[in-house]
């Protein structure tokens, strides 16, 4: 039954993104030379500890190809993109308390819940549930769910396993034996501000991108500074602790560079509710 509605998700996100594809230059253009890149995963940022961010989990399928980051909201829960979600079921694994995304506690997924009226840019939440529960330590805790929006332009800290220097490509498997997938062995953090939707708009003004905003949508920015580069899909933006988001997109004419544009993020912020009903999980006073 779960493969069966798992096909269905894949293929509608598919034609999701193929019809966003479509419709502007959002999704599509030019990549950067391999030697703008000039660190792994995101841009200008600094490699960092999981025990700094417990919650953090990565994703990966037969236990050897990083898919995407999640973030643990509850003993038996993880949340993510519906964009992430709507390719995992039992073959894919969740890794608590990783450094380098394959080495940790490691949980089947036993099920998966996609918001059910999500599309590639619209209520983009995924829900996670692991076989067993998750074993809390220093390295394993959940994160805490806002009640609000933030501030425009609070620091949010993005997190993730990001890209490889050699080129671009998303998720790939080694020749080599064991979990050694050159796309996810670094973590970074990086720090990014929380733009009002009114300047991300500007930015990506018609005629040359054509988005059709709404309310689960946001925008981080840090302009010339970090931003966000190959592998880092699912990416996690939080601010002491609290989810506020995570990546789906941005512009590829300069992906990765100084000159990147916003990244546009699924908010999770309207979707507390549905998440906590789904998962369990708790906001941030309580």
């Amino acid at each position: 039954m779960l493969r069966t509605i798992m096909l269905t998700l894949f293929i509608t996100f598919a034609i999701v993104t193929a019809a966003c594809a479509d419709k502007g230059s959002l999704l599509r253009g030019p990549r950067p030379n391999v030697g703008d890149r000039k660190r792994l995963g995101i841009f200008d940022g600094n490699k960092t500890n999981i025990a700094k961010y417990p919650y953090l989990v990565s994703m990966v399928y037969e236990e050897t190809v990083f898919n995407c980051p999640g973030v643990i909201v509850s003993e038996k829960w993880v949340v993510t993109t519906g964009t992430c979600g709507a390719i995992m079921g039992h073959d894919y694994q969740v890794i608590a308390g990783s450094q380098d995304s394959f080495h940790g506690q490691m949980y089947t997924v036993e099920n998966v819940v996609i918001h059910p009226n999500a599309t590639w840019f619209d209520y983009c939440y995924a829900c996670i549930q692991i076989r067993g529960k998750f074993k809390w330590s220093k390295k394993v805790q959940p994160v805490k769910l806002p009640r609000s929006l933030p501030k425009v332009n609070t620091k949010m800290t993005v997190l993730g396993w990001g890209g490889d220097p050699t080129g671009f490509g998303g998720t790939q498997e080694l020749e080599t034996e064991g979990p050694q997938d050159p796309l996810s062995q670094v973590l970074r953090q990086g720090m990014m501000r929380w733009i009002s939707m009114e300047e991300c708009k500007k930015i990506y003004a018609p005629p040359t991108y054509n988005i059709s905003w709404n309310d689960r949508m946001a925008c981080a920015y840090n302009k010339g500074k970090v931003t966000i580069c190959d592998g880092d899909g699912g990416d996690p933006f939080v601010h002491n602790g609290v989810l506020y988001g995570a990546y789906l997109t941005m512009a590829m004419d300069d992906f990765c560079t100084e000159d990147a544009l916003p990244a546009i993020l699924a908010n999770f912020v309207p979707g507390t509710s549905w998440i906590r009903e789904v998962t369990g999980a708790k906001y941030a006073d309580e």
